[in-house]
């Protein structure tokens, strides 16, 4: 474990900042000036807001981790063209499936079992008939088989395991 990373606590900062520590630098949902002054006073080498774009969050973790001082902040206006980190859209989005619904749906149609799942997403096997539950009602499916119908008409393409 790094120092930086013992030296974070996280309690000490306060839950909006929502911050996940890489290397030396944070990779966080918060623009807050606050959540960056404490990150560098900790000894962060670098803070990375979440809405950044992907190209300048390469550029930024590539800067981090040729020693240079980083922070990148989201700026919506200069960024206009370029997706944000994490906001790209993911299959059934448009039908109303969460990330992880999608990426269950995904394993599903490529003929996993759900305990494949499970290890494939390092869920609990309850967590993955949850999320089956919950994905097959909003899709409308009373069984696997109609999930893998209904995933594979809508681009959850099956790959080769």
């Amino acid at each position: 474990m790094t120092e930086l990373a013992k030296a974070y606590d996280p309690t000490d900062v306060e839950p909006r900042w929502y911050a996940y520590w890489i290397e030396q630098g944070v990779f966080a949902a918060s623009d807050d000036p606050a959540a960056v002054h404490a990150a560098v006073a900790k000894g962060a080498a670098g803070y990375i807001h979440k809405g950044v774009t992907l190209g300048r969050l390469v550029d930024a973790l590539q800067r981090i981790h040729a020693g240079q001082p980083v922070v990148e902040l989201g700026d919506p206006v200069s960024d206009r063209d370029e997706p944000e980190v994490g906001t790209a859209a993911w299959p059934g989005q448009e039908h109303g499936l969460t990330e992880r619904e999608s990426e269950v749906l995904s394993l599903i149609c490529q003929g996993l079992s759900n305990q494949q799942v499970a290890q494939n997403l390092y869920l609990s096997i309850n967590s993955v008939k949850t999320y089956i539950r919950t994905l097959y009602r909003k899709i409308g499916a009373q069984s696997r088989s109609q999930a893998v119908i209904w995933g594979l008409e809508r681009g959850f393409s099956p790959s080769p395991r």
